[in-house]
């Protein structure tokens, strides 16, 4: 399993985590990927947490990027939130010789209801598909303008936003990009949609490096896996969270975490080459994936 590449976890809540014990009352319309601009230490030294356990490609802290209206101040924030954070992550990956992608967020993260864990936001007429196009369509600007070309097009809920961010990236040819959906079963999204059908459009694009699922139960990760690898041409990614389910009236985590180290060498088996977490994976379920994978009688032990 030596060619398994260690991603990051939850940047967005690990930092969430992080500015509370500094500032009780942060709030910011960009949720935790505000924390760029008021708390950029903390977005290098929550990066860093993950490098030092061994995560090879981190995410940006920019998820949770959008806007309201399209308009030059606005644009301009979030131009300069993911240029300041890009500068971060290209100082890290000098001096540790680690990669990194530019996260980009479902249309959901402007309302800021988790509603990419249902997908409403699609069938109760808050937007159309000119607000999908206009929302990828404006975070690949600010992308391709600090002439970066890796992307990560995170937590989508439905067929059909997939359909439109695929093409919205065929208008930016150079740029690469890790594509995950919201995964509710074996076989459905969040809005209930076919993920195999999303495999269908996803395979055999050149710009996809790898397809999968984040922000998902990670019992789900195998069966998946085994599903898509037959059909996909490219390789999968997995980054879900840790086994244990939200609750949001009481906001936290409730059940059980689920071991996902059982499950690498059959993930393997099945074309994931990318593993990571979400939410609420920190950096020492990473650091135990990591020293599992180093480990090579490990596998036995499960």
């Amino acid at each position: 399993m030596e060619n398994i590449t260690l991603l990051d976890g939850g940047t967005g809540h690990l930092l969430s985590e992080r500015i509370a014990e500094v500032l009780p009352d942060f709030d910011h319309p960009m949720w935790s990927s505000g924390i760029i601009e008021s708390h950029p230490e903390l977005v290098k030294a929550v990066h860093e947490e993950f490098i030092a356990v061994g995560s090879q490609i981190l995410f940006s802290n920019t998820y949770s990027l959008h806007f309201r209206t399209i308009n030059e101040d606005e644009i301009k924030f979030i131009h300069d939130l993911m240029l300041e954070n890009v500068m971060i992550l290209e100082d890290l990956a000098n001096k540790w010789n680690v990669k990194y992608c530019i996260s980009i967020g479902p249309v959901a993260v402007k309302f800021h209801d988790c509603s990419e864990y249902s997908a409403s936001y699609l069938d109760d007429g808050r937007i159309n598909d000119d607000d999908i196009y206009d929302h990828y369509n404006v975070l690949l600007q600010q992308v391709q303008k600090i002439k970066k070309n890796f992307v990560a097009f995170e937590t989508i809920p439905s067929f059909i936003e997939v359909k439109i961010a695929l093409k919205v990236l065929q208008n930016y040819p150079n740029v690469k990009c890790f594509l995950t959906v919201v995964a509710t079963s074996i076989e459905q999204t969040a809005h209930g949609d076919s993920i195999m059908d999303i495999a269908k459009i996803v395979s055999g694009n050149n710009q996809i490096i790898a397809f999968g699922v984040n922000c998902s139960d990670p019992r789900l990760c195998l069966p998946i896996a085994e599903r898509l690898s037959p059909m996909l041409t490219q390789k999968l990614i997995m980054k879900p969270n840790d086994g244990r389910i939200f609750d949001q009236e009481q906001k936290r985590y409730t059940g059980d975490r689920y071991d996902l180290r059982q499950d690498l060498a059959e993930l393997f088996k099945n074309k994931v080459h990318f593993i990571g977490g979400c939410c609420s994976v920190g950096p020492d379920i990473i650091q135990s994936y990591q020293r599992f994978l180093q480990c090579g009688n490990c596998v036995s032990q499960f």
